[in-house]
């Protein structure tokens, strides 16, 4: 967050974090509009859609909150995170984008160590990586395409891997990853990968990109077990 020096970049990167949830929003209520029109609507799926939408404002509100402190303080909410149960849950909240883009989202979460972090942050993260995975299964045909969350206990540490089965990304492009405002994206602000690098460091973590894996893409980010020293 220290590189953020201007105020219109610190908008952009509040601005790249929120459209997610708002995205997701609009799809929520877009659904239940149409299932109320219908005139035969089930109640309970109605709920549960508008439920969902609710989430998503509770949680763009957190996103707002968490940035505003980190920028201007440095503050995080550091307490015990069960990553498991966190890429379990963004799987459940990420499915309904998965199944629209004809991709298989997959969680291989064995019983890991909590890690010591602030929550918010790190769900953004993990937010971030695997959208952009859902995007690179989705230029497959659909049903051929397979993103995975991936947890293991590594040391002192406990590592999430993002796998997809895209396109993957040219050496030339691996470079600059993590630079801000660098995106091949054709509406991308470049910012999501440079903001997850800076969230996971500010944690006292390390997020990089593993270009030993052939096809698709493959994301990797640390955190230090509970106990240990944070940053």
């Amino acid at each position: 967050m220290g590189r953020i020096t201007t105020a219109g970049a610190l908008g952009l990167a509040v601005v790249h974090q929120i459209s997610q949830p708002l995205a997701t929003i609009a799809t929520y209520t877009h659904a239940s509009r149409r299932l109320l029109q219908s005139g035969s609507a089930d109640r309970d799926l109605v709920v549960e859609s508008m439920a969902k939408a609710e989430a998503e404002v509770q949680r763009a509100g957190l996103i707002i909150e968490r940035m505003r402190e980190f920028t201007a303080r440095g503050k995080k909410s550091v307490t015990a995170v069960n990553l498991g149960a966190l890429a379990r849950e963004i799987a459940e909240a990420l499915g309904d984008d998965a199944r629209r883009a004809g991709v298989r989202l997959r969680v291989a979460a064995p019983p890991v160590p909590s890690v010591t972090a602030d929550r918010i942050q790190i769900e953004q993260v993990l937010v971030n990586l695997v959208r952009n995975a859902i995007e690179a299964g989705a230029a497959l045909p659909t049903g051929k395409a397979t993103v995975r969350i991936m947890l293991a206990s590594r040391g002192e540490e406990v590592e999430v891997a993002v796998e997809d089965q895209g396109p993957g990304i040219p050496p030339e492009a691996a470079a600059s990853l993590f630079e801000p405002f660098e995106t091949s994206k054709a509406n991308g602000m470049g910012l999501g990968l440079w903001l997850s690098r800076e969230l996971v460091e500010g944690n006292g973590g390390r997020l990089w990109y593993d270009p030993g894996r052939k096809g698709g893409a493959r994301f990797v980010f640390r955190l230090p077990r509970r106990g240990q020293d944070v940053l």
